[in-house]
């Protein structure tokens, strides 16, 4: 992400963050995907500490073809799979959700370290297969998203306490609630907008970008 801190460690240094901009992350893309880098894994970009026999599962073609394929499921299940949940409220329909059920579109979520699966494409996938509404899967998504995102602020927190003064905590604080102001209108948005129009769209969103994506490495 363009911008963002990244924690690093070393000897030289210490404890430390670094920020990459977009022109260096494109350049870095490029050249990572000419000189097929994969196998190139080191220990905290220290190029002294190469691991042997570990290859980074990443391939642009890869990702390329996980949105296409994607899409293409997203489509088919969004006309096909018609929900037998009880056409109620999205959230009586999460709270009724059989443990086993939470467990199959946990198993399906691992499927995200697929370049170009995302996590909430297979919620929304697995949760259509077991039965469940387009609201339903869509709010189920945000709410393993918010448990995903909960855990890695606490993580940062924890790494980086710091940085809370009392100059930088009101910023903080600030950011917290208008962050969760417009996530709640979000949710409440897609929701909607799911209910309205389906995944269909966003099926076809994802074949777009993946055949662009595709054109684009092979020119």
């Amino acid at each position: 992400i363009p911008d963002m801190p990244i924690y690093r460690e070393n000897q030289e240094f210490g404890s430390h963050y670094v920020v990459f901009d977009a022109e260096t992350i494109k350049a870095a893309a490029i050249k990572y995907a000419a000189k097929k880098y994969s196998d190139k894994v080191n220990e905290m970009h220290d190029q002294s500490k190469f691991i042997d026999g570990v290859v980074l599962f990443e391939s642009f073609f890869v990702m390329a073809t996980g949105l296409i394929v994607g899409g293409i499921i997203m489509i088919i299940v969004d006309k096909k799979i018609k929900h037998t949940t009880a056409d109620v409220d999205p959230v009586l329909s999460l709270r009724a959700m059989k443990p086993v059920h939470a467990f199959v579109i946990g198993l399906f979520q691992a499927l995200a370290v697929i370049p170009g699966v995302s996590r909430s494409a297979a919620t929304i996938i697995s949760g259509r297969f077991l039965g469940y509404s387009r609201e339903a899967v869509t709010l189920f998504s945000f709410v393993l998203g918010s448990v995903t995102l909960g855990a890695a602020v606490a993580y940062d927190i924890y790494k980086s306490g710091t940085v809370f003064t009392i100059e930088t905590t009101p910023t903080l604080l600030i950011g917290f609630i208008m962050a969760f102001v417009a996530a709640y209108i979000s949710i409440g948005f897609m929701i909607r907008l799911v209910k309205r129009v389906g995944f269909v769209p966003f099926g076809w969103y994802r074949i777009v970008v993946g055949i662009l994506f595709a054109a684009f490495l092979l020119l």
